[in-house]
């Protein structure tokens, strides 16, 4: 009896909880860690297939996140680049240019920046080119790209999308900005009281490059959501492209004071002084920009790393040995002290009978930590050893 009713209180948690996250993950569809946190209470409730496709979802945005910060700390390092030039420090920009080709390869000013800067007849003249180029292709796609990240869902296609608003957000995402606005203009025709319409159609003109219209529309949405710092560096960035440099930092200055930690804030308020010439106060932004991107870098090993090992104990749940053998050691790769990962893989390598595997795995457990359950997988492998060494020598 007691049994039961532990069990039936154990499922209306598990529940309850999933109920919770699915909520959540409604309201902000791109939340990684609520896709993450829901796999983990199905498993518990040993929905494998269902958990299993939650963690696909979750590695797959914090992929698109990292990817994301590669491009910004490019952004970061090039400008800073940029303002050393500026201030005769030449090595320094040297340095930084370096760095924003290796996080982003494909960053074309900087590797032509590189370029000129080891040319002997390159002359200081020869770097203005950036003031009259501002609205480069490299600038406009902080947030183009990327704009939008907080509210987008796709999780329905277009053949029983039923509402203008599924509508929006898949034309949204397919670029169709055309279709996008047609749905947009219908709902606010409408007398539509969702304000995050006008946070939609403010990207879909950046994206156009009606900067007037972005910034009309979402100044509009700020002020219902005056928190909104991803709103709010948007707008930095809208003000920024149409050359209204102080009021980009302005926007940039309540975004940062909002979050202390987001570096897209530092990043728009230190290209808003870089282009009003201020290359000391742009240096110093940029800085704080890519000393927070080196830090959420290593903070996303250590979060890939256990998503990649959650993923690997699914397949393990449900006998996909190779699979979750391939997913650790990704954990492995991105944080090579998840002690977790090193364990199941061990576990997973002894009921494969690759003992060799699984010895070096729960050796270097044991190099970290005194780990009690590595010691007894250790010595069931020693015995093991010893029962083969036996039956070798019964044979011979």
């Amino acid at each position: 009896m007691y049994k039961f009713i532990l069990n039936k209180t154990k499922i209306n948690i598990l529940t309850y909880l999933t109920n919770l996250l699915s909520t959540t993950i409604q309201s902000t569809p791109n939340d990684r860690n609520s896709y993450n946190n829901r796999a983990i209470i199905e498993v518990a409730g040993e929905d494998l297939q269902q958990s299993l496709e939650d963690m696909h979802k979750a590695i797959s945005l914090t992929t698109k996140y990292h990817h994301f910060l590669h491009y910004q700390s490019s952004a970061s390092y090039y400008f800073r680049a940029y303002s050393y030039i500026f201030l005769h420090r030449y090595n320094l920009a040297k340095e930084d240019l370096l760095a924003s080709i290796f996080q982003d390869h494909f960053n074309e000013e900087a590797i032509k920046c590189k370029q000129l800067l080891e040319k002997k007849s390159t002359t200081f003249k020869d770097f203005n080119w950036i003031f009259s180029n501002k609205n480069n292709c490299y600038l406009h796609k902080l947030i183009t790209e990327f704009g939008y990240s907080q509210i987008t869902a796709l999780p329905y296609s277009i053949n029983n999308a039923t509402s203008n608003k599924e509508k929006i957000d898949i034309f949204f995402s397919l670029g169709n900005y055309r279709a996008t606005l047609k749905y947009i203009n219908k709902l606010l025709e409408n007398k539509c009281k969702n304000i995050f319409l006008y946070y939609i159609r403010g990207i879909i003109y950046y994206n156009q490059k009606k900067y007037l219209s972005s910034i009309k529309d979402l100044k509009f949405f700020i002020k219902h959501n005056r928190k909104n710092k991803y709103a709010l560096y948007d707008l930095a960035m809208a003000y920024l492209m149409n050359s209204q440099y102080q009021m980009s930092v302005r926007y940039s200055n309540q975004a940062f004071k909002i979050d202390a930690e987001y570096s897209n804030a530092y990043l728009s308020a230190g290209l808003g002084y870089f282009f009003q010439k201020n290359f000391k106060k742009a240096e110093k932004l940029l800085s704080t920009s890519v000393k927070i991107i080196c830090k959420k870098h290593k903070e996303y090993h250590i979060t890939s790393s256990m998503q990649f090992y959650n993923r690997g104990f699914i397949y393990y749940k449900l006998f996909q040995f190779d699979l979750a053998i391939n997913d650790l050691t990704k954990a492995l790769d991105l944080h090579d002290k998840n002690i977790d990962a090193l364990f199941l893989r061990a576990k997973i390598y002894i009921e494969q009978n690759n003992l060799t595997s699984a010895w070096k795995d729960l050796s270097t457990i044991l190099s970290f930590d005194n780990h009690f359950e590595a010691t007894k997988l250790i010595n069931k492998i020693k015995a093991l050893y010893v029962k083969i060494d036996n039956l070798n020598n019964n044979t011979t």
